[in-house]
């Protein structure tokens, strides 16, 4: 018995060196993959901004080719993809863009906010909602994201959701809109507020 219990700190030396002496052996290689992946990051970052200022030009096949470049587990370069294809008039291609985008990134109000636009816009503004009110959850005081949600409510022919939508809209920002385009569209679709 006392040569087993002799060996345990000796057995636990030995692992704590081989823990030590593991970590060390894989802290080169942690340090070589963070800053490769920063590299990654900082080439996807410029991509994209030469994606942007090409779709701004109107350089929709450059655009979608830099957007392309930055991969497909990129969620803000499929949201430019989505944007780009939908400039090019492929609204199918466009929704496989904002549905993987929003599918990467779930806390992207963008994401969710232009996959139920293209949706409304495409003529199904009953699947719009479902994206339309994840992008308002995640950002509650976008005005342009609840006017959206609003509409597909009322575009949908869900006019009492429309209603009370528009009511809770009205009532929170009460003091803050500065302009009537939420209440225009209202009486645009014929609703009572």
């Amino acid at each position: 018995m006392e040569a087993g219990s002799n060996m345990k700190p000796a057995v636990s030396a030995l692992l704590m060196l081989a823990c030590w002496t593991t970590t060390n052996a894989l802290l080169p290689v942690h340090q070589q993959l963070q800053r490769r992946l920063h590299a990654l990051q900082s080439s996807n970052d410029a991509l994209r901004d030469a994606a942007r200022t090409k779709l701004s030009r109107g350089d929709f096949a450059g655009a979608i080719a830099d957007f392309e470049a930055c991969g497909p587990e990129d969620a803000a370069a499929r949201i430019g993809l989505g944007v780009a294809t939908l400039s090019t008039g492929d609204h199918a291609g466009s929704l496989a863009h904002f549905r993987a985008a929003a599918a990467l990134d779930e806390s992207s109000s963008t994401a969710h906010y232009n996959l139920g636009l293209a949706l409304a816009r495409g003529g199904a503004p009953a699947e719009a909602i479902a994206p339309l009110a994840r992008a308002v959850e995640l950002e509650p005081d976008d005005a342009e994201f609840l006017g959206a949600l609003g509409e597909a409510h009322a575009d949908a022919d869900e006019i009492e959701d429309a209603r009370e939508f528009l009511r809770s809209l009205l009532e929170e920002w009460r003091d803050s809109l500065d302009d009537a385009n939420v209440i225009e569209d209202a009486l645009a679709h014929g609703l009572e507020i």
